[in-house]
């Protein structure tokens, strides 16, 4: 099992962790990917340590609905193009293009790999769109900056798709964001 944290300030996002001292008010990603049996997981928690702002919150409070939409979206016959049309553009949200941006508002396939098919974004599912089938696994990802242009939220959940639509597999709680050593 391997576990990656990136810590705040998280705007723009760093796609590498530190080992920097966390503070009140900091911001921490937790990227949990796990080998159980040779299939992994794979679900981003963002965390709030002792306090959040209220920025923080409004953010989070986005990528929740971002992602709750996506997931309500998710059944058989649904296609890649459909979910990511969900999402912002890149530049709604302090991006230049979609490259830019490519694994934040994102959807990637759970199985023997980390990222498997489907994928789902902006840069490649307009125009190459994967029909979503019942038993498929993958990962939902959405990141919002936040408005006092330092703090960000990153939530992602796994699901799978069923005849009756989606379940969500991730358990740890991510309807609000979570303080840590709140005071």
């Amino acid at each position: 099992m391997s576990r990656r944290s990136t810590l705040s300030p998280g705007n723009p996002h760093p796609h590498n962790f530190s080992d920097r001292l966390i503070r009140p008010g900091d911001q921490a990603y937790f990227d949990i990917i796990q080998s159980y049996n040779g299939y992994r997981t794979c679900y981003y928690r963002t965390f709030a340590v002792g306090r959040s702002s209220q920025a923080q919150r409004d953010a989070y409070a986005q990528a929740r609905e971002w992602i709750d939409t996506a997931i309500a979206l998710v059944k058989p016959g649904t296609t890649t193009e459909q979910i990511a049309r969900l999402w912002p553009e890149a530049k709604d949200f302090g991006f230049a293009n979609e490259m830019d941006a490519f694994g934040l508002q994102f959807g990637h396939g759970l199985g023997l790999g980390l990222h498997e098919r489907p994928i789902i974004s902006r840069l490649n599912a307009l125009e190459h769109p994967v029909e979503l089938r019942e038993g498929m696994v993958f990962a939902l990802e959405t990141y919002c900056p936040a408005s006092d242009g330092q703090s960000a939220a990153r939530i992602e959940e796994e699901v799978v798709v069923t005849a009756g639509g989606c379940a969500v597999l991730t358990l740890f709680p991510a309807e609000e964001l979570f303080v840590t050593n709140k005071y």
